[in-house]
């Protein structure tokens, strides 16, 4: 018999139970001395914020936001949106016409319609056998709520392009 070859064994390993840390933790800035607040926030230059920053920097009044957020410039992905809009509003995209109801209206009259036809004749049936017969009064009533629950899921749940 041939020999089988071993495949190399695996090396297992518990999973790691701490999170790689991506950015340094920094110490907190002294509070600034100024009373007034300056243009943009204070750690604008520093790179790094922490919560305490935020904090220090809305108790003053001074914008959290940034400083390109309310300027109005214009970065590439704004500027292909904005292209993109005025392509879709120039096809006529966001333009809105009247609404057709004649579908759904169509729809509901065949609804009542057929309901009304069947329960004039499923009552008709049940009323004419009512105590002589139980076996066709039973089977009216039942076939009736049958049929209007059939009917009723066909017109306002079943949803289908044969509806037309």
């Amino acid at each position: 018999m041939l020999e089988e070859t071993e495949s190399p064994k695996r090396k297992f390993r518990f999973k790691p139970t701490a999170f790689e840390t991506v950015n340094e933790r920094s110490e907190g800035r002294p509070p600034d001395a100024s009373p007034d607040p300056g243009p943009e926030p204070a750690h604008a230059q520093a790179g790094s914020i922490d919560v305490h920053d935020l904090l220090r920097e809305a108790a003053r009044g001074v914008p959290v936001t940034g400083v390109h957020r309310g300027s109005g410039s214009d970065n590439e992905v704004r500027s292909v949106l904005r292209e993109e809009q005025a392509r879709q509003e120039e096809a006529g995209l966001f333009e809105t016409g009247t609404l057709d109801d004649s579908v759904r209206r169509r729809r509901l009259r065949r609804y009542v319609i057929v309901l009304v036809v069947t329960g004039v004749a499923a009552g008709t049936i049940a009323l004419l056998t009512g105590p002589r017969d139980p076996l066709p009064f039973t089977l009216a009533v039942a076939g009736f709520g049958a049929f209007s629950a059939w009917l009723t899921w066909r017109t306002f749940f079943l949803r289908t392009h044969y509806d037309e």
